[in-house]
């Protein structure tokens, strides 16, 4: 019983964890970052 609880959590986790990749691979990755008022170029 422990053994199965065990199992369907680990499946659980990684059918999320593909769901949450899958959703956010098309975003735009574009950061900015500011310092003190100031852009400051982020190298990709």
């Amino acid at each position: 019983p422990y053994s199965q609880f065990l199992n369907k959590m680990l499946y659980a986790r990684e059918g999320a964890k593909g769901i949450i990749d899958r959703t956010f691979a098309d975003l735009p990755w574009q950061i900015r970052l500011v310092v003190d008022g100031h852009e400051v170029e982020v190298p990709e």
